[in-house]
């Protein structure tokens, strides 16, 4: 499956094209630090920060036959 990363901060989008191995590890290296939201056929889901709760979803996905899906990294707020 074709995983598109898209990662919003203060400097604009980031776009990184990988598989669903390099989404987990990505996911991985920047556990804690970002909400992600799964966007299927333009339909966006909040899902946590939980690398393995993402992964799962992700997983779900591809046992519906879906090709193509965006995660979107939300950057937590810091301070407060």
């Amino acid at each position: 499956m074709r995983c598109i990363l898209r990662r919003l901060g203060s400097g604009g989008d980031e776009l990184q094209v990988t598989d669903e191995r390099g989404l987990e590890r990505e996911l991985r290296r920047l556990e804690g630090s970002c909400f992600v939201a799964l966007c299927v056929q333009g339909i966006a889901r909040m899902v946590g920060d939980d690398p393995e709760q993402v992964m799962e979803c992700v997983r779900q996905e591809a046992l519906r036959g879906t090709r193509e899906l965006e995660a979107i990294l939300l950057p937590r707020v810091q301070g407060g």
